[in-house]
């Protein structure tokens, strides 16, 4: 299936794009570039294998070589990437090759995979050795190759032809946190990465002596920008961590001497928890940058006076990354409270023909579009993206103060609460139900679900998640604790639900709790 760039923002934009600059007719390819000019620099780092500049560019040939005897111009090949090397160069060669790549967490369920494996008809899908068996069994309408090609015999490599990888045409997917519905695609072009990814080095103050540590997934736009667009385009490495564990990946920050972080402040929390269980004042990063509506700004002001890590806020989406920052150059207090100015070429408005604190936001890092061109109906307003998320300006530094969309936020991944809400209300034994979060020292929030069962009948948690798997909920949005309700839901003037008062009302009404929950 050829993937097409389906977005109406497009249509009167992207001339300006061009001619601005922004989106240039040329690839350039940065990890070549990297090797002529400093081929022994470190690239890659995972837990079993390290690449530099050269090796690096050698093994995306290897890969590539295979990979041309399959793979086409703009065929879509989908990748169950894992956050290591492998991955990484297997998705390298598929774009030196003109393919686009539809990536997947290995993490993701089953039915996650399916559904990208439907909705985009591959001939050739790729994904880590230890699973090619068992995805060959329940796909096996599809060619699974192996993102590792040890072996692979160099002799045949064709050189790389930049004209071959167009620069404005679809070229990376990736999919949005869903639970009950179906996730998005969301489809980048190089240069929509590439604007994004120049905007992060710039505001970051990045260079190529810079490692990066990599905890979100390299298939999330965090690992598809810093993985793969930033490091390369500096020449900097990228250190892929896929098995967390507070001592062991503190140690491989150690090890690698890693100097910057991007991601959820929950991992940064946890990474100077266990320095300061060491006894540790100082640690190589030199710079985080993070984001969300509910970033702990007394855990960002530690960073910043215990361990003098320049602390930098920003806000993006997959659909819009890396849209405002507070710059490493700010005020110390611009960045730890406000999410910053538009970036280079970004511009952000605040209210909606829908809500008049809906921030809405064009450029030319945004995306192409989305998979299927249904999604992107409601999605823009007069070439503007809908970000879903209230806003306000303030001295024209945006602040996101809440969310329109009804999410909850766990590790980085999005849960939509309405979704959890209905799931739940079709349960026979289930009167009524509402979610809401609750904050949470190891993931940043979780979700809560408040329910009124039905007349005689008793809960307990299991019997709620097991019922709530049954109908289709992905695992990631069960709920983790579960308040039984004998009255109504709190309402707003407008008989809405408040899911401020929801939460509030809940201190101190018993609670059933998962195990990592309980005291």
């Amino acid at each position: 299936m050829e993937i097409k760039a389906t977005a109406p923002h497009l249509a009167d934009a992207t001339d300006g794009f061009r001619n601005s600059g922004a989106w240039p007719d040329t690839v350039l390819d940065h990890v070549a570039l990297a090797s002529a000019a400093n081929p022994g620099q470190p690239a890659l780092v995972d837990r079993r294998e390290r690449f530099d500049y050269q090796g690096l560019d050698s093994a995306i040939d290897d890969c590539a070589s295979e990979l041309r005897r399959h793979v086409q111009e703009q065929d879509s090949v989908v990748v169950v990437a894992a956050n290591d090397c492998r991955s990484a160069i297997a998705v390298h060669a598929l774009r030196r090759i003109g393919a686009v790549c539809i990536l997947i967490s290995d993490h993701a369920e089953e039915k996650e995979i399916a559904q990208a494996l439907e909705r985009t008809s591959p001939r050739i899908a790729m994904a880590p050795r230890r699973m090619i068996d068992q995805l060959s069994d329940r796909h096996p309408s599809v060619r699974w190759m192996s993102t590792s090609t040890e072996g692979v015999d160099g002799a045949s490599r064709e050189p790389f032809v930049s004209s071959t990888s167009a620069p404005n045409l679809p070229g990376v997917v990736v999919f949005t946190s869903g639970s009950t519905s179906r996730p998005k695609g969301v489809v980048h072009s190089t240069n929509t990465l590439q604007v994004a990814a120049a905007n992060y080095i710039e505001a970051a103050g990045l260079s190529a002596s810079d490692v990066f540590i990599l905890v979100s997934p390299l298939s999330s736009i965090t690992g598809v920008l810093q993985a793969l667009v930033m490091a390369p385009m500096l020449g900097g490495c990228v250190v892929f961590e896929d098995q967390w564990d507070d001592a062991g990946t503190f140690d491989l920050l150690l090890n690698e001497q890693a100097t910057f972080y991007g991601g959820p402040d929950v991992i940064l929390r946890r990474l100077l928890e266990e320095a300061e269980r060491r006894d540790l004042s100082s640690v190589p990063l030199r710079a985080v940058s993070v984001g969300g509506a509910q970033l702990d700004t007394h855990l960002l002001r530690r960073a910043e006076k215990l361990f003098e890590i320049c602390v930098m806020r920003a806000y993006g989406s997959s659909e819009a990354p890396f849209s405002t920052t507070t710059p490493y150059t700010a005020d110390l207090e611009d960045r730890l409270e406000l999410d910053g100015l538009p970036n280079r070429g970004v511009e952000v408005r605040i209210g909606s023909e829908r809500d008049g604190s809906e921030c809405l936001v064009r450029g030319p890092h945004l995306f192409l579009g989305y998979l299927d061109a249904e999604d992107n109906e409601d999605a823009f307003e007069s070439g503007w993206f809908r970000t879903g998320d209230a806003g306000v300006l303030r001295r024209g530094q945006l602040k996101i103060v809440g969310r329109l969309k009804e999410i909850v936020i766990r590790n980085g991944m999005k849960i939509s609460m309405t979704q959890v809400e209905e799931a739940a209300r079709n349960l026979a034994f289930i009167e009524d139900a509402a979610a809401f979060s609750q904050p949470d020292l190891d993931t940043g929030e979780h979700l809560a679900l408040a329910v009124r069962p039905k007349d005689g009948i008793i809960l307990d948690l299991d019997m709620v998640t097991n019922a709530l798997l049954e109908c289709g909920l992905a695992k990631r949005g069960l709920p983790e604790e579960l308040i039984v309700w004998d009255g109504p839901f709190p309402m707003t003037v407008t008989a809405k639900l408040s899911r401020a008062a929801l939460a509030e009302e809940s201190a101190g009404r018993p609670r059933l709790l998962v195990s990592r929950l309980q005291p």
